[in-house]
């Protein structure tokens, strides 16, 4: 298997590795869709892609603190069209799989999305994922060390995107922009108004469009799993209509297809300083939030709830009888 192994020291804090975890985190929910490696002048290139990754390693690597070793593994042979971020042994790990470059909905854009949403595993601050552990009389529920799938994507439009493309441009290299016919007409007009009414300066337009474009393909994709549509042409998913719906609780798996684009959308438009890491002790620093007054850019609803009571309490542990938890 054709594998290229880019690796930093960065990351986490050696204390936040103490407990010897395997569980992967996806960007996607597990598939056996494949899309073997081909010539095909439609996809992204080989060589496109193992740019790609060490693009990425080169500009986001000074968002990891120092200690921690943090692996990427751009896999091209990878027939299955996922990324994964998993820890092991104090180690951070991202996976970028080849058949993400030869899904037919891709852009090299979107490439970048999915491997900040992966990051955003790592460092995307709260809210975090629980982990569940079966015990005799009870469930114990304790927070995990993955920033969970939601948070994951808002984190990925809101500083990764954003940091991204400000520092390639700052080093003077180009990252290719999608066709504009990739979209639909209504699909880039309704991200271009919106775009701008949030921000003045024309390069800040750019990134707010290109990364809500950008996650507009990824939750494509992920539509393509679940409904099987083969034209991203024939999508449902549709800005001018967000997911209305709002969750008791927070929903730690991945959100519904059009609840996740909305995400990428909101982070896209929070004008948050992209400077400001997220915490996980405080879910509302370094972004958009109901509470400080914000009207746009916030975390949507359809998978996020402030009140969850998970939020509030750093050390989050709880045990649930069995008989209540179904």
């Amino acid at each position: 298997m054709k594998t290229i192994i880019l690796t930093l020291v960065a990351s986490f804090g050696l204390t936040s590795f103490v407990q010897f975890e395997h569980t992967h985190q996806n960007c996607f929910p597990e598939s056996d869709i494949k899309y073997p490696v081909t010539k095909s002048k439609k996809s992204i290139s080989e060589a496109s892609f193992i740019k790609q990754a060490v693009v990425f390693k080169d500009l986001m690597e000074e968002d990891l603190p120092a200690q921690t070793e943090l692996r990427v593994n751009a896999e091209w042979d990878e027939e299955k069209a996922n990324a994964v971020a998993f820890r092991t042994r104090g180690t951070a790990v991202i996976e970028i799989w080849g058949g993400l470059a030869r899904h037919p909905f891709m852009t090299q854009d979107a490439i970048y999305m999915v491997s900040c949403h992966e990051l955003g595993h790592h460092i995307g601050g709260s809210p975090k994922k629980l982990n569940i552990k079966e015990r005799f009389f009870h469930f114990e529920v304790t927070k995990s060390w993955a920033t969970n799938e939601g948070q994951a994507d808002y984190f990925g439009a809101l500083k990764c995107f954003r940091r991204l493309l400000k520092r390639a441009k700052a080093d003077g290299i180009k990252l290719k922009e999608p066709k504009k016919e990739r979209f639909t007409k209504s699909q880039y007009e309704i991200t271009s108004s919106l775009c701008k009414k949030q921000f003045d300066e024309d390069f800040d337009v750019e990134i707010c469009q290109r990364g809500a474009l950008a996650g507009l393909a990824v939750s494509q994709m992920f539509e393509s799993f679940r409904t099987g549509i083969e034209d991203y042409k024939k999508s449902k998913i549709d800005f001018s209509k967000p997911d209305s719906s709002k969750t008791k609780y927070i929903n730690h798996r991945h959100p519904g297809l059009q609840c996740r684009a909305d995400t990428y959308l909101s982070g896209s438009l929070c004008e948050a300083d992209e400077d400001t890491d997220l915490a996980t002790a405080d879910y509302k620093k370094g972004t958009c939030t109901r509470a400080a007054g914000d009207k746009v850019g916030m975390r949507p609803l359809c998978w996020f709830n402030p009140k969850d009571a998970q939020l509030k309490d750093p050390d989050f542990s709880r045990r649930i009888p069995k008989r209540n938890w179904f």
